[in-house]
């Protein structure tokens, strides 16, 4: 009977010792799904609290196109050029509410004009990125035709999801 002991302590040790190892890699799964999980929200926290994106003004050019100034403050944009533009306006011709995704350098679409640091211009060959302080001149070319009746919505979303929204107004 002294043999069955010993097998028996044995199959014991290597129960306890598959527990623990279970444990362990139990744990450590823990571990990494929580660190995932905080780093998913420090890096939201820093999308929406590091960039802040300003339409400091827009006019209308014709009825097809606009100019906004763009400003940040906190995180640049980098780059500018993957950032979006959202339009929302009544078509002239049909009175439908057009919803328009634009891209960049796309017709239609919008482009720079200019990145200005006070008066002034920056060269945005060495860069198209937005930094807080500095001011971007785009022009937003519509789809359609715009009715001057009616306010056209301009929502600019960067590429890491800070957003800004204007209303410039109609008659």
């Amino acid at each position: 009977m002294p043999g069955e002991i010993t097998i028996t302590a044995t199959i014991v040790s290597f129960v306890l010792i598959a527990i623990v190892i279970s444990g362990f890699i139990f744990l450590a799964h823990a571990t990494i799904a929580l660190q995932n999980s905080l780093f998913d929200s420090v890096k939201d926290m820093y999308r929406t609290e590091k960039q802040a994106l300003y339409i400091a003004s827009a006019v209308r050019i014709n009825s097809t196109s606009l100019v906004l100034n763009l400003t940040v403050k906190g995180a640049p944009i980098v780059p500018l050029t993957r950032s979006e533009a959202i339009v929302k306006y009544v078509d002239n011709e049909t009175s439908k509410t057009i919803v328009q995704l634009l891209e960049y350098g796309s017709n239609p679409g919008w482009s720079i004009k200019g990145i200005y640091e006070g008066s002034t211009l920056r060269d945005i060959s060495t860069g198209d990125y937005l930094y807080p302080g500095e001011i971007a001149e785009l022009i937003i070319d519509l789809p359609t035709n715009a009715s001057q009746k009616y306010p056209i919505v301009v929502t600019f979303v960067s590429n890491i999801g800070a957003s800004t929204t204007y209303l410039l107004g109609g008659d």
